[in-house]
Order: structure tokens, then sequence, then C-alpha cells
């Protein structure tokens, strides 16, 4: 409800839907029309943009065969059994590249739910393995968690007749640090996806699939990323580039807008794709 004289420009930054709506003094009831209209329009878009919980953990080198042999033997079984319930996407990858290794994580853990309150509950081993104990199927006593944040997907491009199986094998990750998280995906979604979409299609890149998320938490300062853009490759020379070829007309100018909005020179790593699951999309 406003009772002023000059108009006001509300922005609606939620989850990165970007509305603007110029009002004027106007009805109690009209304007609580138009919030729950905005309310509503944000919460559509959220369910359309799922939250994803990216664990961080580092694994000494010794301990890396028993870990990888307890996801395959029976977290990778336990994912696929979740699908049918909250667990919608679950990835295990490993990192390619490093720097300050013993610092860092070498481990990423992506796992996207229905319903985030009930994340606890919906890993149940034990309905799987009965005879099984926890100390003999856990993966944290080999990996300690250095991370996990919370990651809101927005954007999602992939090359026409792109089989997931076979040709994602490889992620490139790019963490961004931008004062205007939303302009900045929407910047990317309106000049660097279509191009390499476009890219992709014409054969003009090895590049498999590009998409964005944004960081929804934490958010502090020493963090130094608050969006992450993806790169999806078949092969380690594929990403080792070129990544386009001579016929690519890179959009330059909105190359240019995108990076005005950088605080900071991003930081990229890659990681090798050992298992996904996902849940059953609707047709």
């Amino acid at each position: 409800y406003m009772n002023c004289s000059q108009e006001f420009v509300y922005s609606e930054n939620s989850n990165h839907l970007t509305t603007n709506i110029i009002m004027k003094p106007i009805s109690k009831f009209a304007g609580c029309l138009i919030l729950l209209f905005a309310l509503f329009v944000t919460e559509i878009k959220a369910q359309e943009n799922p939250v994803s919980v990216y664990t961080y953990a580092y694994v000494e080198a010794g301990d890396m065969p028993e870990l990888m042999n307890r996801m395959e033997t029976y977290w990778y079984k336990v994912a696929e059994a979740a699908t049918s319930d909250n667990l919608q996407f679950f990835a295990f990858l490993t990192k390619v590249d490093g720097f300050d290794i013993p610092n860092n994580s070498n481990v990423l853990i992506m796992a996207g739910y229905k319903d985030l309150d009930k994340m606890s509950e919906t890993w149940n081993p034990e309905a799987l393995f009965p005879n099984e104990s926890m100390d003999k199927m856990s993966i944290w006593k080999h990996a300690t968690i250095k991370h996990r944040i919370f990651v809101r997907s927005q954007d999602w491009v992939e090359k026409e007749g792109v089989n997931p199986d076979t040709d994602f094998n490889y992620i490139s990750m790019s963490y961004h640090e931008t004062d205007s998280p939303a302009d900045l995906i929407a910047l990317e979604s309106e000049h660097w996806g279509p191009f390499v979409k476009a890219a992709m299609d014409n054969g003009q890149t090895t590049q498999k699939a590009w998409g964005n998320a944004t960081i929804i938490a934490p958010s502090t300062p020493d963090m130094g990323a608050n969006t992450i853009s993806f790169e999806l490759w078949t092969s380690l020379n594929d990403f080792m580039g070129p990544w386009f070829n001579e016929d690519a007309t890179v959009p330059e100018d909105g190359l240019a807008k995108i990076m005005e909005l950088e605080k900071s020179p991003r930081m990229q790593y890659i990681y090798k794709i050992h298992h996904v699951v996902q849940a059953p999309q609707p047709n």
C-alpha cells in the first residue's frame, strides 16, 4: 500500500526473477493483489528452478579407492532408490585439476531435492542393506567436508541429439562474484546461452551443454562467488580447447556486459563425472 505522489520502482529479485512494477498511489486492496501476484510468480519460478546441495570434500589419495568402492557398492543404489520419493538429482564428481590441493576439496557431491526439509530422511541405506553396519557403509570416515552450499539452477542448453550417458564425462565449473547476481544470470541467458546453443548445434564447438546457477546460501564476503556457470564435455582434450572454431561469432558486446558485472577474476575447476542419478522426468 503506497500513499505518495511520486513513482516508485519495485524490484523483486527473490529467486532471481526480476520484476519491475511502477507503483503509483493505489488502494490497499489493489496493492495486496499486486504483491500476491508477484509472490505467486516467484513461487512458480522457484518450483521450476530447484535447489541443490553441493557438498565439497577432501579425500586423501590413500582413502580414495575405499571411498569410491563404498559409493559404487552402496550409495549409488541408495540414490537410485531415493528418486522414487524426494531425490530429484544426484551426481558424484572428482576434481581433475587443483591448487593448494591438501587444503581444498577434491570431491563434489551434488543432490537436488523436492523438499529440503526432508534431506536427511531421504537417505535410507538400511532399507536396501539391512545387514550392513553404517560404519561399513559410511563415506565420511574417509572424507573431510570443506564446504556445503545451496544452489538454485537457472538456465540450461545442450547440443541437439546429445546423449548424457556417453557425452557428459567432464564438467567445468566457473564461479563468478558480482554485486548483481540476477543481472549477471539474465545477461548470460540473453547473450551467452543462445550463442553456445547455436555453436553446439552447428558443430562450432566440442562443448555438449551449458548452464548457470545462483548460490543461495551461505552468503559471506569471503566466498568470492555467488553464481556458477557450467560447461559439459566428453573428454579432457575437448575442455583444453580451443572451445570454439573460427566459424563461431562470439557475442562480444554481451560478453563485455557480463564481464563488467564481475568484481573479480573467475575461479574455474574441471571435474570428472563418475555417476549421475536423475528422477524420471514428466512427459
